[in-house]
């Protein structure tokens, strides 16, 4: 079997889509690792929480955007990724979170 023969056939449009979110995803994964483990050493109680305070420099970064595109534009965008993670979500599941539950309580029969 050729490498990677079980993977679906290329769709225009899509395989881009889906290049930009990996992409994406890789960018904020590592910005939110980042804050969290400052958020966790420095122990300000009065700090906002990483998640919280990545939204806002997000928001405030991406506001140039308005300028460059159409408000439809945006709320095309928006709907599209939306879409995309809620197909993701239902389509792909890995593990059925129930069965960490048993592997925890057989480890601990042991």
């Amino acid at each position: 079997m050729e490498p990677l023969a079980h993977m679906p056939k290329s769709t225009p449009g899509v395989d881009d889509l889906v290049e930009a979110l990996m992409n994406s995803a890789g960018h904020i994964n590592i910005l939110l690792l980042h804050m969290s483990q400052v958020h966790r050493a420095t122990g300000h109680p009065d700090a906002d929480p990483p998640m919280i305070v990545l939204r806002g420099l997000l928001r405030g970064t991406l506001a140039q955007l308005a300028d460059r595109f159409a408000l439809t534009d945006l709320q095309a965008a928006t709907k599209i990724v939306n879409r995309a993670m809620a197909i993701a979500e239902h389509e792909i599941i890995l593990v059925s979170p129930d069965l960490f539950d048993d592997e925890d309580e057989d480890e601990d029969d042991r």
